[in-house]
């Protein structure tokens, strides 16, 4: 969990590239997250724990966003080529596509 915040500070601090292992243990320490409060939700039936799920979105979302810039821009695209997301289904895929290629040595 410590390392966890690590990566937090390190991302709302500093700039640069972006460690693919790093941003990787991010998104699967995320999801992992929001699977165990939507089992807690779905089994408990209380409605009271939407909030918390959605704090905990909003707690992951904007490093999140950092995060896919960062490696967007390693891949000399824009972080703007986020908002291709909101296409359904075919916008996805070409951001993974994106997000999938390697990194340039150059300065961003």
């Amino acid at each position: 969990m410590n390392r966890h915040f690590e990566m937090l500070k390190h991302y709302m601090i500093s700039g640069g590239q972006v460690p693919r292992k790093e941003s990787r243990i991010f998104t699967f320490l995320a999801l992992i997250a929001g699977f165990l409060l939507g089992f807690v939700v779905i089994f408990s039936g209380y409605s009271g724990y939407a909030v918390i799920i959605g704090g905990c979105g909003l707690f992951v979302l904007i490093p999140g966003i950092i995060v896919s810039a960062s490696i967007l821009n390693d891949a000399n695209r824009s972080g703007w080529w986020l908002l291709i997301s909101f296409i359904p289904l075919i916008g996805s895929m070409i951001l993974l596509g994106f997000m999938a290629q390697n990194s340039q040595s150059n300065e961003n």
